[in-house]
């Protein structure tokens, strides 16, 4: 009997033992500060007594960290510092740092995380080293005097979801809400040429010509293909050449597809008349007929089975093509440009009769005019994808111009001088961040400090287009002009390349 008690002794204290220490675990400190005030709180007004000085305890905590965080830079790719501070009067949540923007932006610009008012005023400010941001941003984060507070200082908060939208995470076609197409005419940026706004359909003469035979090469054959269409050979009831261009099956007939390649078709029909631009013949929706080339495309005249074939003195024709081409894409309307390309490079030029024209547009896009500052408004295009392209086009938020063009253009001069494609030994990753701080494709010594006229030629142009800032980059037509003369004066002797703007 007295064993048995001891037992049950015995495994009591244990239980009683492992339950404590269960207990112990399972309260936290916040637990034990709820179960307190449940012993305390006899009655309702010292519960609400209670909970009224945990929330002012709770409040001017939040009070100091918000004075601590304010005025902190938030640093965008090394380009434009917003920085801000917020704190929401629902006290529970805070936040200063750049990785919040992204989940802050989506509760719009004045509300926290239960949708409550902030607890002091705020400005919004753009600090940028560069004036063009100030002036070209069309305002989108200014606040007018009359509604700034003045028991505050001047504080940076996080944009709304279309604000932070449009300047760091601008539309592409791939997250384009309903695949709409851009939004052309915005604020005061209006249409520059009225004709940016119409489009020229001939469906009838699309439809003439046959599509029979296909894979047997006497009517219709597959040619090639970019990344928005197929392109086909054609022929008419003569048997003369065509091309026709169409969207291929993996895209989606959208408005954002329509518009692009309306745009496509309305820039060929207006440069229809330089013979720097391929030809257009008819257009239907995302389909449209060119002319045929034979002699190829400028890239596969690069790196192809001719690529040993030409010489310095054909390189600097074939760049002065290149510069016609974009030169006249820039100037055929009047003293402004009314389109950029935004996809210059070498598959882009195709030869017909000897000489490289300009081809596809369905890149690019039609520049607006600000009726209020009198000049030419920016554009933005999402998607940049490889490592050919404009500091500005990296940089975000991106304040482009029709100057994209002519950085583009440059690597083609490289590609001519050097037969080498620029930062082929980069990465995508790493030769953008190198593009973006200033850094150029190297060029051997040996060219640098070389004698030949035409060598000279080719390094001064991609000096003057070459630039980090668009306003000090040299224009398509300053580029054209210099090669005509290079070209004039190639034969003498003593001719000294200088450029002259």
């Amino acid at each position: 009997m007295t064993m048995k008690h001891n037992y049950e002794s015995y495994e009591y204290n244990a239980y009683a033992i492992q339950k404590n220490k269960y207990k112990k675990q399972q309260h936290s400190s916040y637990s034990l500060l709820i179960r307190n005030a449940r012993r305390r709180c006899i009655s309702v007004l010292p519960c609400i007594f209670l909970a009224l000085t945990l929330f002012l305890q709770f409040y001017f905590y939040m009070t100091r960290l918000r004075g601590q965080n304010q005025g902190m830079d938030v640093n965008v790719n090394g380009v434009e510092k917003l920085s801000f501070s917020h704190v929401f009067a629902s006290g529970v949540f805070s936040s200063n740092h750049s990785s919040n923007l992204k989940d802050n932006r989506r509760r719009g610009p004045n509300t926290g995380l239960l949708g409550t008012f902030s607890l002091r005023p705020r400005i919004v400010r753009l600090v940028e080293e560069d004036d063009v941001l100030k002036s070209d941003l069309r305002d989108v984060l200014y606040i007018p005097p009359s509604k700034r507070s003045p028991r505050t200082e001047e504080r940076h908060i996080p944009l709304s979801e279309d604000e932070y939208q449009y300047i760091y995470h601008p539309i592409s076609s791939f997250d384009q809400n309903n695949r709409a197409a851009d939004k052309f005419i915005d604020g005061d940026c209006v249409q520059m040429k009225g004709w940016q706004l119409t489009s020229f359909p001939s469906c009838n003469s699309v439809h003439e010509y046959s599509l029979a035979g296909l894979d047997e090469g006497n009517q219709a054959s597959l040619i090639n293909h970019g990344h928005w269409r197929d392109v086909w050979k054609i022929n008419d009831v003569e048997y003369n050449n065509y091309v026709l261009k169409t969207m291929r099956y993996e895209h989606d007939y959208t408005e954002r597809n329509y518009d692009r390649h309306r745009r496509d078709s309305v820039a060929m029909e207006r440069l229809s008349g330089s013979p720097s631009v391929v030809d257009t013949y008819g257009f239907c929706g995302n389909s449209g007929v060119f002319q045929f080339g034979t002699g190829g495309d400028l890239n596969s005249f690069i790196w192809g089975r001719q690529s040993r074939k030409f010489n310095l003195t054909d390189a600097l024709h074939i760049a002065k093509d290149v510069a016609a081409g974009v030169a006249a894409l820039h100037t055929f309307d009047g003293k402004y440009a009314t389109i950029a390309h935004t996809d210059i490079k070498p598959a882009q030029f195709i030869k017909i009769d000897g000489k490289f024209r300009l081809n596809d547009f369905n890149r690019c896009r039609f520049i607006a005019w600000n009726k209020k500052k009198k000049k030419p408004c920016i554009y933005q295009v999402g998607n940049n994808p490889g490592k050919i392209r404009s500091p500005e086009e990296y940089i975000i938020p991106h304040i482009q111009t029709e100057k994209v063009d002519v950085f583009s253009m440059c690597n083609i001069f490289y590609s001519l001088l050097t037969k080498e494609r620029p930062w082929d030994s980069y990465t995508n990753e790493i030769a953008k961040e190198r593009i973006k701080k200033g850094h150029r494709p190297h060029i051997d010594e040996g060219l640098k400090n070389s004698d030949n006229s035409i060598v000279k030629v080719f390094l001064i142009a991609m000096d003057k287009c070459f630039i980090t800032n668009p306003k000090e980059r040299a224009s398509a037509s300053e580029i054209l002009k210099f090669f005509n003369v290079a070209l004039a004066n190639i034969d003498d002797p003593n001719y000294i390349p200088k450029w002259k703007r």
